[in-house]
């Protein structure tokens, strides 16, 4: 997946990706990439969806809840409404 991901082929990133989230669903590094890989094929709804377990499953974001983190699709095309996340920023720097 990552040579894909390397040479913008990402439509075949994500078939390699998936099938190593087969092998091991919990992996923070091919969930953020695939996530990636969704966002750059305007697959918003699997982007999202695959971030939210990227984040349920990184060992720094473990346990944080993710309930109001987006509500409603429209919250991705800025419905204005805004989301607290200083808990995630506060985990990535350690705090």
């Amino acid at each position: 997946g990552r040579c894909h991901t390397e040479n913008d082929e990402d439509s075949k990133a994500i078939v390699c990706m998936m099938r190593s989230i087969e092998r091991d669903p919990y992996s923070p590094e091919t969930l953020l990439a695939l996530g990636v890989a969704y966002v750059n094929e305007l697959d918003h709804e699997r982007a999202v969806e695959t971030l939210k377990s990227w984040v349920a499953n990184h060992p720094l974001y473990a346990g944080m809840d993710m309930a109001g983190a987006l509500k409603e699709e429209e919250d991705l095309y800025g419905s204005g409404e805004d989301h607290d996340f200083d808990e995630g920023a506060r985990r990535g720097m350690g705090e």
